[in-house]
Formats: C-alpha cells, structure tokens, sequence
C-alpha cells in the first residue's frame, strides 16, 4: 500500500512504499515508546501519528530537500522499508523533528554537540542547543576557564531593563545580557510577562510550554554564582554548576530532557567531588551532567589509583576517564587531530564547537551476514544524507564551518548481544564487524560525493541506545540484557494523556515514591533471545574486553559503555583499564548493585512470575487515547535522543 504526504492512501504523492496493515511493533512498550516520545500530533486529524505516517513524514521530509535530488527513487524506497521495518533509522531526533521545526534551524537534528568553555558566548549557546534537543558535552578544564574575563565589582547604578521574548532566542538572549553586564560589574531586571504561561500550546515543536518559571530560576542561580566571584574569574566548578542549571531547565513535568557531559582537569579536587556524599542534597543540578576527568596521556600509578579509589567509593560512576591522547593515536588518518572533546554519552569525538548526527542498525537474532550488511548500508546513507543539513540559527559560524568540514556521522549498532554473530566469541566475529566497518566507510564516500559533501572525518561508534533500545525491542547497544525475565519501567507525567489511557486501559502502576507527580508503570517485556547474556552472565573484565573489541574493530570516534562491577571486581578491573589506558576514550563504571531503589526501571521476575503478568497484561486500545486528548500534548519536542546515563529512567 501507497501512503501519501498526508498519510492516506495514494500512489501518487509520495511514491514511498510501506505495508500499513503490518505492524512492527510486537510489544506494547514498543507501541508506547513510540506514542509517547515520538509520534507528532496531526492537527487535520486531531490525533497523535501512525508509524506509516510517521515513516512517511520523515521520508517526505528529506525528499522535499532540492539538495538531495541525487537520491534515487529506489534507494528512497529502501530507506522508507528499513525504517518502517525497524531494521536501520535515521537520527531519532530526526524522527521526531521532521518538518517545520527542522525546517527553521537544522541543529535540531543532530544527537550531540559539544564546546570548551572559553568565551561567555557557549553559556546562550549551549541553552539553544538543548533546547534544540541535542546533547552537550563541555570542557571546564582550568586552561579554558581561564580564558574567561574577570568578573567586575558591582558598581552600584541602576539596572538595565531586558523584556525577554516568547522564543527560544529570547531566553538566550536574556541569559548572554545577563552575563554580560554581571562580568562588567553592572545588574540587569527581566520583564517575562511576554512569556506564555505553563501549558500554553508550541506551534512549531509541538507540546507546551513551561512557563517562564524555569528562565527565571536559572538566571537567579547564574547570577549568584558570577556575583561571588567579584574581582576574581570563575572557577571551572562554577562553569560546570551554571551548565547544569542550564540543563536542568530544559525539563519538563519533573523528567529529564536534557544530557551533558563534562569534562575535567585530573587533579581538579572539586570536579573529583563533585558527586561524593549526599550530593543530590545540596547540588541537586549536578544530576544533568556525567563528569569525566580528560587525560593527556597515561597517568601514573599513583594518580590512576586515586582517581578509581575515588571513582569506586561515589557509588555514582564518576568521573569517567577520558584519555585525549588515545583518542587523537586512535582517530582514521583522515582526520584532522585537534583537542577533542566528548559528547554527554561518550561515543563521539568532537572539536570544540562540533556536531554529529547518528544513524542506527538494528541486529536481531536471525540476522546473518547479508542483513547486516544492508543494514549497515541503509544507516549509512540515512548519516550521509543528514550530514547535509547544515543551516544552523542562533549560535556561531564556527558550528557550522565545522560541521561542514568534517561533515560527521555515527553509524550505531544496537542490539549487538541479541545477535549470535556479534557476541564475544562468536567464529569470525573480527572478519564480519571490520567488514561491516568497511561497508560504512565506502557507502558514507559514495553517497557523500553525490551529495555534494565532504566525506566524514570519521563515521562509526556504538551508542548507548536506551531509549532507542526499548523502542527497537533489543539489548541496548554493547551492552548485555538485564535478566531473562524481568520487568521494564517507565515514568509517565500524570498530566500526560498517554499515562492517562495507560490507567484506564488496566496497566499496572503506581505513583513514583520520589516525585508525586509521576505515574511508573509495568510493562513486561519478552524474554531475552536465546542465547543473549544476562548482566550476571559477564564478569567486569569481560565487559571491558568486548568494549576494547568494540573500539578498535569498529569504532572510529569511540564506544559508549556502562561496565557494571561487582564489589569485589574493582581491583582486577582497575588492573585492565590501567593496562590498556592507551585505548580507552570514554568509558563509566557502575555498582553491578545500587542497592535498594523502589519501582528501578529493571526488575527481575522468576518465569512463572513472567508467564502469568504476560497472560495478565491488558490489550491495549491506542485509539482510545482521544479521550483524553483534544489537542496537542506530545513531548517529542523535549525528548532528548542523546541522554547518556539517563536512558534506561525514560
């Protein structure tokens, strides 16, 4: 069946191609994810998308472009079918955002980003950029803070009067004033009454607004931080505190829209303690940011031992490690080596002011060598193309000469551990994964000089995937299954209509014991594949080998991974990641325990426990979510698809 512009019926409008009497989805948190975080609301119809016309607003989307007229019909139908068939994606911002916001500022459909924090302009920047819906990482290491100006004595005169606008560059612009008559020693006074009140409808994004609530607190926290510092310059503890109030305004109905990624001198004592003891009670904020510590090279012993003493007793993963040296011996020759930073999930390596769009592949347990190479291909093309985009609002050239330049792409691979032929120890698995590697690179080369446009300066990593995982019903990109039967969470808004069908529909729930108005509902997911390991099935050590396989077989920026250890792990692990220092570019680490957290996103369940919650589950009704829904209540506009640890808390 023929599905047009519109989402109808028709061979005419599109010439795209998808079965909408098939449906991909086998799981209703599948169907959920989709309805919640992804599908657009349809004003001609009153109601939220299907995924026929999902799939066909993305592809229309692109081909309406004149710039990618080189794209043949043929290959237009085989990206529409692999997405439809959920075996490759573009970008999920792209899914998203197809369509007039993307149309306005092109910045919306790249995952990550990431800048060093060296002039006031990256504070508004990085504001616009997660309120795009990308991810940002940051440098505050102190060469960069630095460059900062001293902040100014307050001088006392009258304050300048800034009405702040109804629109995204209004509240960054409010944000830059303020920086800069704080640095200069004078004080501004904002007028929000411009600003429309919480729930008021967004047009272009879709969903609502906040409110200027969220603006106001920020510029309140940001203003008292450069206020302290009078007569001296910021420190990079400061930086990283006003980046995450930044952050923590890009949230709504109390959930996390935002991800960043700082990083951090070695031997910076405060970033080290950042998140040590009851942190969350004092510094809440710093929950918007994984902080890793940027190595130039291998530490000694003694730095190496303190920094994972440290890192072991914060019980919070952090920081990170991040070796620049490793990163810079380990970029594709082609690329030009500069001091590269992270974004917030670790798997792209980035100059400061940088960009990435991701791609995705999706490996499945019956897939063998030929579907994954058309799978790889398709995701290739789908990066390239997105590549292209580069009319950016708002934030400096730089951004865009860069992003043209190096004209970055990720092309992922989820659900590696549901698949026999891409698990540790499977025969060939280094012959098929340089292959597929190999594929990328030639397709990206190809597609690139039809296009018009540079080829990448480096084009494969494996992301973190856990919202996308959820959505692809896989294992989240390297990394094993939680249990062979278990539970999967996700919290829902009470105001949000889909939470509301969910209560009415017979789902089971109950309210978040941390946050009253949050719903956490139970869905309970298949088993795991055969063969698929369980997070008990791999010691630390191991995972930290199938992540070094990972890195240097397939990645060229770098592999995001969480490496669950065991208590008495520590030393052994520690022992591996200071042996192959020299190659790690990003990695976190997490008690395989975080002991006892009620209604956690996972729970294992015994199998008999499984059979009867599956036979128990209801059917549910997605058409009834009209009921509770008259006009448009989406969220897409502040999902984040680069949310690093944030992933599996939906």
């Amino acid at each position: 069946m023929f599905i047009s512009a519109d989402g109808g019926a028709s061979g005419a409008a599109s010439g795209l191609c998808v079965d909408s009497g098939h449906d991909p989805f086998v799981t209703p948190l599948q169907k959920f994810q989709f309805i919640d975080k992804y599908a657009r609301w349809r004003e001609d119809l009153g109601r939220r998308e299907t995924w026929p016309e999902c799939c066909n607003r993305v592809i229309s989307w692109f081909r309406k472009h004149h710039h990618l007229r080189a794209v043949d019909e043929a290959t237009w139908r085989e990206l529409h079918q692999g997405m439809f068939e959920l075996e490759a994606s573009p970008a999920m911002r792209v899914v998203q955002m197809a369509g007039p916001a993307l149309d306005r500022c092109n910045i919306g459909s790249y995952n990550c980003s990431a800048a060093n924090v060296d002039c006031l302009e990256v504070f508004p920047e990085a504001l616009y950029i997660l309120m795009q819906g990308s991810g940002f990482g940051f440098s505050v290491e102190k060469e960069l803070v630095d460059q900062l100006p001293v902040v100014k004595k307050q001088q006392g005169g009258p304050k300048e009067l800034f009405v702040v606008p109804d629109t995204t560059e209004g509240w960054c612009n409010a944000l830059k004033y303020g920086l800069e008559l704080w640095f200069s020693g004078r004080d501004i006074e904002y007028d929000f009454s411009l600003i429309r009140p919480a729930g008021s409808k967004l047009k272009t994004k879709g969903g609502t607004a906040s409110g200027p609530g969220p603006l106001r607190k920020m510029l309140r926290f940001v203003r008292q931080i450069v206020l302290s510092r009078q007569g001296e310059k910021l420190r990079p503890i400061d930086c990283h505190d006003m980046l995450c109030m930044i952050g923590k305004i890009v949230q709504v109905g109390g959930v996390r829209r935002a991800s960043e990624l700082s990083l951090s001198d070695p031997d910076d004592a405060e970033m080290r303690n950042a998140k040590t003891g009851a942190w969350w009670e004092h510094a809440p904020w710093r929950d918007m940011a994984n902080i890793s510590a940027a190595y130039e090279g291998t530490p000694s012993r003694e730095e190496f031992d303190r920094e994972w003493d440290a890192l072991r007793r914060s019980g919070s993963g952090e920081r990170g490690i991040f070796n620049r040296k490793a990163a810079r011996m380990l970029a594709p020759a082609r690329r030009l080596i500069v001091k590269f930073i992270l974004n917030p999930c670790a798997e792209i390596l980035l100059r400061s002011l940088g960009l990435c769009n991701l791609s995705i592949t999706v490996a499945r347990h019956r897939d063998n060598y030929t579907s994954l190479r058309r799978k790889v291909r398709l995701a290739a093309i789908f990066g390239t193309i997105q590549a292209t985009f580069t009319k950016f609002r708002y934030v400096r050239d730089g951004w865009r000469i860069n992003a043209t330049e190096e004209a970055l792409i990720g092309v992922d691979v989820t659900g590696q551990m549901d698949c026999p032929l891409l698990r540790p120890g499977a025969p060939g698995r280094t012959e098929l994964v340089k292959d597929l590697k190999e594929e990328v690179l030639r397709v990206n080369e190809t597609w690139a000089r039809k296009l018009g446009i540079n080829r990448a300066a480096a084009a494969t990593c494996v992301k973190p995937s856990g919202n996308s995982a959820a959505f692809f019903n896989c294992r989240s990109g390297i990394h094993v299954g939680f249990a062979k039967h278990q539970l999967r969470r996700v919290r829902v808004a009470k105001v949000n209509p889909v939470g509301k069908l969910l209560v009415a529909q017979g789902v089971p729930y109950a309210e978040d014991p941390l946050n009253d108005s949050l719903w956490v509902f139970d869905f309970v997911p298949p088993p795991l594949p055969e063969g698929t390991p369980d997070r008990n099935a791999m010691t630390a050590v191991e995972q930290f080998h199938n992540w070094l396989f990972w890195r240097e077989t397939w990645a060229e920026h770098s592999v995001s991974c969480t490496i669950y250890v065991g208590e008495e792990e520590w030393g052994p692990l520690g022992e591996e990641v200071y042996k192959h220092f020299d190659k790690v570019t990003g990695l976190s680490f997490l008690p395989r325990s975080n002991g006892s957290y009620k209604l956690a996103p996972n729970e294992e369940i015994s199998q008999e426990e499984h059979e009867r919650l599956t036979r128990e589950f209801p059917v549910i009704d997605w058409s009834q979510l009209s009921l509770y829904e008259k006009e448009d209540n989406t969220t897409s506009a502040q999902e984040l698809a680069c949310t690093a640890n944030g992933c599996d808390l939906f």
